[in-house]
């Protein structure tokens, strides 16, 4: 990934995505951020999307966030096509329910 939308659920969030990935990403890389609620409408959607569209065309765009459903990030994957979106809470969701499910099944 060398260039990045950050998909945030507030404002006060966007300076912690910047500090967290800047350092992941090449030093020319160019990094935008955008409010996207867990439960956005189309709206929102369609915001995010345009906001990727204004970066290279190799951006990828990042949900760093849990909490929203596999909706949204199937749905920017259909309003912005070529682009990869990188789902970071579906990914850390899915991580923690395994372990859990591991745990409980050494409990049983």
């Amino acid at each position: 990934m060398r260039d990045a939308l950050l998909c945030v659920p507030t404002a006060d969030q966007q300076p912690y995505a910047l500090a967290r990935w800047r350092p992941e990403l090449p030093a020319a890389a160019a990094i935008a951020t955008c409010v996207l609620p867990e439960e956005p409408g189309e709206a929102e959607l369609q915001q995010a999307a345009a906001a990727a569209r204004a970066l290279p065309a190799e951006a990828a765009i990042v949900l760093d966030f849990v909490g929203h459903g596999a909706s949204v990030t199937r749905r920017m994957r259909e309003l912005a096509p070529g682009r990869v979106v990188v789902d970071v809470g579906g990914e850390a969701l899915a991580a923690v329910e395994g372990l859990l499910a591991g745990e409980l099944r050494a409990c049983s």
